[in-house]
C-alpha cells in the first residue's frame, strides 16, 4: 500500500477506497469540480 494512502487509513478517519478515489480525483468532485479539502462543509458533501 502507498505510504500516502496508508497514512490517511491510519488515521482512522478515511477509508482505503475513499483514499484512492480522493487521490484519483485530486480530492475534487468528479462532477462539480469542487475543491473537497477547502472546508469543511465541502468535505461533509463528499
Amino acid at each position: 500500500m502507498n505510504k500516502i494512502i496508508e497514512a490517511l487509513v491510519n488515521t482512522g478517519q478515511w477509508g482505503e477506497n475513499d483514499v484512492i478515489l480522493g487521490i484519483r480525483a485530486g480530492f475534487k468532485c468528479e462532477y462539480c469540480d469542487k475543491d473537497l479539502l477547502v472546508s469543511v462543509e465541502n468535505y461533509k458533501e463528499w
